[in-house]
């Protein structure tokens, strides 16, 4: 269809694919349309919107939200209760798009009729977006519902609620029994950190379940609970490499000091790189990293680099040029220590380099003890004999 679209000659032949009887060319035509910045026929936008095809609801609900257009906005929000959650997903974009904030005034244009639980789902996340008392009631309201994706979705949203009810709220859902929820309301925790709500949930470093003690340590992280770094610190202890992976994750972020005595200790840290990887993969992780990466991004220790580095490859490129540049001895120490760690067969050449003339007695000293667990016993020898012949490095 878009071959198709690719060689239309004019705009009328592009409209004139807007009523075409084949789905995915009335798709690919709104689509153009949109990315053309032309306008479609209100009347005929507005039968886009009802078509029987969802892919074409779905496309003219993004052309309406691409031009910013208020006008269908009733028509957008009749799709919601029968639409599935791909489709009620673009609502909420085209709502965010509009600004329609009037919470009320959104739910009485979806009538009357019962609504599912995914419908229910996406009026959380509207009412979230509008806030407001009734927006903040509804979420509430919604936290004791029997679904428990709609409990997840309604304290996922919890940053919506006012104070007075959110520490309740808090501490309802930290005792749901099912994982998604307790998972949501430690997301909703890191979004608005309440420190009394934060000593209840530090109770979930037992709880039965990984992927809450993994999401545990990542809120902790992410919302700079800088007091329960002890509980981080025992996390890190876990018998799931995941939570561990997360709690060094999350102590790195928080550029806590107990972590250079066990970063190195530990023989596993290639597999906790690559949990990490994982976790960051992990949508329901995804805004805890990323503020991690913030919160780390003025950290001094080098540390956090190992962890929370985008590109290891340039990391480790950082590190040699902080051995072979940095004027600060400290620095380049740490720097030698850590990138004999993540990279100890590519780590050789330079630290050798290092050990023939580096100017730091200390920095010398830990090359050789580098080098001299390694095989390359001649190379090794030939640089300490270089280091003793040049009196400028005594």
């Amino acid at each position: 269809a878009l071959a198709k679209l690719g060689v239309a000659e004019s705009v009328d032949e592009i409209a004139d694919m807007l009523v075409d009887p084949v789905p995915d060319v009335r798709t690919a035509a709104i689509k153009v349309m949109g990315e053309l910045d032309l306008s479609i026929d209100r009347n005929l936008g507005r039968i886009l919107l009802t078509d029987a095809a969802e892919v074409v609801r779905i496309e003219a609900v993004r052309y309406f939200a691409g031009r910013r257009e208020p006008s269908v906005l009733p028509e957008v929000m009749r799709l919601l209760p029968s639409g599935t959650r791909a489709l009620q997903t673009e609502i909420v974009g085209y709502l965010r798009a509009v600004a329609a904030k009037d919470f009320d005034a959104l739910r009485e244009m979806l009538g009357d009729g019962e609504l599912g639980t995914e419908a229910m789902a996406s009026l959380v996340d509207i009412a979230a977006f509008c806030g407001g008392t009734k927006a903040a009631r509804f979420i509430a309201e919604s936290t004791r519902h029997e679904d428990s994706q709609l409990r997840a979705t309604a304290f996922g949203a919890l940053e919506a609620v006012d104070g007075r009810r959110f520490a309740g709220l808090v501490k309802k859902g930290l005792a749901d029994p099912v994982e998604d929820v307790r998972i949501a309301v430690l997301t909703s925790l890191a979004r608005r950190p309440h420190a009394a709500s934060y000593e209840r949930a530090v109770e979930l470093a037992e709880d039965p379940d990984e992927n809450v003690r993994l999401m545990l340590a990542l809120s902790l992280g992410a919302a700079g609970m800088t007091q329960h770094a002890p509980q981080l610190i025992r996390l890190v202890d876990d018998g799931s490499t995941r939570v561990v992976a997360a709690a060094m994750t999350s102590l790195a972020a928080l550029d806590d000091r107990s972590l250079q005595d066990d970063i190195y200790l530990r023989v596993d840290l290639r597999e906790i790189r690559k949990a990490i990887t994982e976790i960051q993969r992990d949508r329901r992780c995804e805004a805890l990293i990323a503020s991690m990466r913030e919160r780390a991004a003025g950290a001094s220790e080098l540390e956090v680099g190992i962890l929370l580095a985008n590109d290891q490859a340039d990391f480790k490129e950082n590190l040699i040029s902080i051995l072979r540049g940095d004027r600060d001895p400290t620095r380049r120490l740490r720097a030698m220590e850590i990138l004999h760690v993540v990279a100890a067969e590519e780590a050789f050449v330079v630290i050798l380099s290092i050990l023939k003339r580096d100017p730091s007695q200390e920095v010398r000293q830990r090359a050789m003890e580098f080098l001299a667990a390694t095989k390359q016993r001649e190379e090794v020898v030939q640089a300490l004999a270089s280091m003793l012949a040049d009196p400028s490095l005594a």
